[in-house]
């Protein structure tokens, strides 16, 4: 575990800072049209789980789905690196509503 200095945890700045440092490598790597092709093949894969996944399915349950397709959705979903489906509070509710039928509110 990495120690917080000055209040910020290094363990969460480190990726941060990983993906400002690849943003800057892009200028390193050869243009290829098949890499660009390959770009927007997963933007639009990840923004689909983000969609589909986040918010229409997590948010509102406007569609139904079985247990595998429910991972498939929160990891396609977590994978644009935000926090909620498949981690913390948020899954631990989720378990208990669908194990109980009750629906619960976990404050922050």
């Amino acid at each position: 575990m990495i120690k917080p200095l000055h209040g910020y945890n290094f363990g969460t700045v480190i990726p941060f800072l990983l993906l400002h440092a690849g943003c800057v490598a892009v200028f390193l790597v050869p243009f290829r049209w098949s890499l660009v092709w390959l770009m927007v093949a997963i933007y639009a894969v990840r923004m689909f789980g983000i969609t589909a996944g986040y918010h229409r399915y997590f948010s509102h349950r406007a569609y139904k789905l079985g247990r595998g397709w429910q991972f498939a959705m929160a990891f396609l979903a977590e994978t644009s690196g935000r926090k909620a489906c498949c981690g913390g509070r948020h899954i631990i509710a989720f378990i208990i509503a669908t194990q109980t039928m009750i629906p619960i509110f976990i404050p922050r």
